[in-house]
């Protein structure tokens, strides 16, 4: 997993979001909602779930009857008229999109993720101009107070370098990679030497699936500052994602020596054993995460997925009682949210 230490507000972004689910646990998170479903055929959230689940596998027809039928229950839910604007999209239905976002804006006229969506949607029509408006009313409703900061700012003064990493943060948390890349490139014009920029541009990059060029800037970030454990851990997942497993378990290392209690580098540690086959020493690595986070999902997750491959069910089974979430509502709400503006964090399988 990508990490960072810090709140949007701060210089190092916060990555969030739901992770990438591999085919095989789609399939039965849609398997599982179908069961719930048949006990309870008018739960709002399952339906949500059981549409984003097959959003994720690319049945986006399917989503969408799913989200119409959540939309059945509640017309006025702002995150199904947002999901099915998602699947829309991605069948190149660009104006039923925008439609969908205006909806959700006639809901919630303050939701800064449906005045990003519906940006995206009126760019894919060549609406340029109505497009960046809607990205600029997305960057106000996050926080009006940085808006009105950045406008006087940056016109005021163009070299405040706080202020770009601030509005690329924004970027960052609406999804728009591309934009918050570009406002790394305006601090390091400005400081060069920011180490949590070239993190911040590093992790960017990564949610493009640029994984080489993320990794050049991870290492910019370890020059300057050589200690930075979230820099190594970061490099490590996105070396992990180019092939480069014995690399990444290196850099899993090196951060795990600057803090042996940092559960996202020893959940990427990992993860990386298991995709060699070595799943014994990926389950001492997922142990050591859930003593230091007994709630940290992925570890329990994954930890399971490594029990299944050595044969050890009623271990796998057992591991998931560990996430204090129940597992019903842990299938029913991953899948629920807006799918439009999701962020990659762990695979759950050691093939993907």
């Amino acid at each position: 997993m990508l990490s960072n230490m810090g709140s949007m507000g701060a210089k190092v972004w916060q990555i969030e979001g739901v992770r990438l689910g591999q085919p095989r646990r789609l399939e039965f998170a849609v398997k599982a909602a179908d069961l719930a479903l048949g006990i309870s055929p008018r739960n709002l959230h399952i339906w949500c779930g059981k549409g984003g689940a097959l959003f994720e596998l690319g049945r986006f027809h399917e989503a969408i009857v799913c989200f119409d039928r959540a939309l059945e229950i509640d017309p006025h839910h702002v995150e199904a008229w947002l999901n099915k604007g998602g699947a829309l999209f991605r069948l190149g239905k660009f104006k039923d999109a925008s439609d969908c976002c205006d909806r959700a804006l006639e809901i919630d006229p303050h939701n800064a993720v449906a005045w990003s969506d519906k940006g995206w949607a009126l760019e894919s029509l060549g609406k340029i101009e109505e497009a960046s408006g809607c990205c600029e009313r997305a960057l106000l409703e996050l926080d009006p107070n940085l808006a009105d900061a950045w406008t006087t700012v940056l016109e005021a003064s163009p070299s405040d370098a706080v202020a770009w990493a601030s509005k690329g943060g924004a970027f960052f948390k609406l999804g728009r990679f591309e934009d918050a890349c570009d406002c790394c490139d305006r601090v390091i014009k400005i400081d060069p030497r920011d180490a949590d920029t070239w993190k911040n541009k590093g992790v960017a990059l990564f949610s493009l699936g640029r994984f080489k060029e993320s990794i050049g800037c991870f290492d910019h970030a370890i020059k300057l500052s050589p200690i930075d454990a979230v820099a190594q851990c970061n490099k490590g997942w996105a070396l992990g994602r180019m092939g480069r497993s014995k690399d990444a378990i290196k850099c899993c290392d090196r951060a795990l020596k600057m803090e042996p209690f940092y559960a996202d580098a020893w959940v990427n540690k990992g993860w990386t054993l298991g995709g060699l086959g070595r799943f014994e020493e990926a389950i001492a690595c997922f142990d050591h995460a859930l003593e230091i986070d007994a709630c940290n999902e992925e570890a329990a997750q994954i930890k399971c997925e490594a029990l299944r491959h050595l044969k050890r069910f009623d271990e796998a089974s057992a591991c998931l009682d560990r996430v204090r979430v129940p597992r019903a509502q842990r299938v029913a709400e991953r899948y629920a949210g807006s799918v439009g503006t999701r962020l990659p964090t762990y695979p759950q399988s050691f093939t993907e």
